[in-house]
């Protein structure tokens, strides 16, 4: 973006959560994002006075002053302010009162009351659990189709997991042992597609992970007593945009 505020160029580049990739992958990405910008708009490095970023992971500080550094090594003149997503998608609704879903890779939930209180649920990361995000849902998928492969069940859900990574089922478990963080996001669209498609197992995986999700936004508005209140309730991330079957479910069970 210029000083007159027109938006000059937009680039999209690889993941870039330090926690799931590391600060190294994570700041040659935005790198990647940002030369490319200054290419595409005919700008140089060196004129770049600004950098802000709202990006997954910067919440838990691991690897974000790394990240920082890499990046104002290559834009000298920039200063560079780095967010996590979830404070970044609250602070662009613009309003007070209002909770903000984010369920990507990860998932949690953030508010804001009129007084500038804020309070937070989920966002804990994959291995301690982020319900109703792509990881999560790919891991209950898995553990599911795991249970009906045993009695041989048939599955659509399962048929098109196994095509998408071309394997059999012990392939894919040993897949699952050696990167997890790899293979069980992307199981994620797989289980959005078979619900479309009517696979009960999965518009039943994405039914209770909107009720996680509904749980995470209704205690943030307990914590906040917004219950009574009148707020803007905003959804963003991954899951929420590919998943029709989850975000029918996400605000009646929210009654927000």
């Amino acid at each position: 973006m210029d000083e007159t505020r027109t938006i000059r160029a937009r680039t999209r580049s690889a993941p870039s959560n330090p926690v799931l990739i590391g600060s190294d992958s994570a700041a040659a990405a935005l790198l990647r994002a940002g030369e490319e910008a200054c290419a595409v708009s005919g700008a140089s490095p060196e004129e770049v006075l600004f950098i802000s970023g709202g990006v997954a992971g910067m919440g838990a500080g691991h690897g974000v002053q790394q990240v920082i550094e890499k990046l104002q090594k290559r834009f000298i003149n920039a200063k560079v302010s780095l967010l996590s997503d979830l404070a970044m998608a609250l602070a662009a609704t613009g309003e007070s009162p209002s909770v903000v879903v984010i369920a990507g890779t990860g998932s949690a939930v953030y508010g804001r009351n009129a007084n500038g209180e804020t309070a937070r649920e989920g966002g804990l990361g994959a291995i301690l659990g982020d319900p109703g995000s792509a990881y999560d849902i790919g891991r209950k998928a898995v553990v599911e189709e795991s249970r009906r492969e045993r009695n041989s069940d048939h599955s659509l859900l399962r048929r098109v997991i196994l095509e998408h990574f071309a394997c059999d089922w012990p392939q894919l478990q040993e897949r699952l042992r050696a990167n997890p963080v790899q293979v069980l996001p992307r199981i994620f669209p797989l289980v959005a597609q078979a619900a479309d498609a009517g696979a009960a197992v999965a518009q039943e995986l994405l039914r209770s992970s909107a009720e996680e999700l509904a749980a995470l936004g209704e205690r943030v508005v307990a914590k906040l007593q917004l219950n009574d209140a009148v707020f803007l309730f905003a959804k963003t991330g991954g899951v929420l945009g590919a998943a029709r079957a989850l975000t029918r479910h996400l605000k009646p069970a929210c009654a927000l």
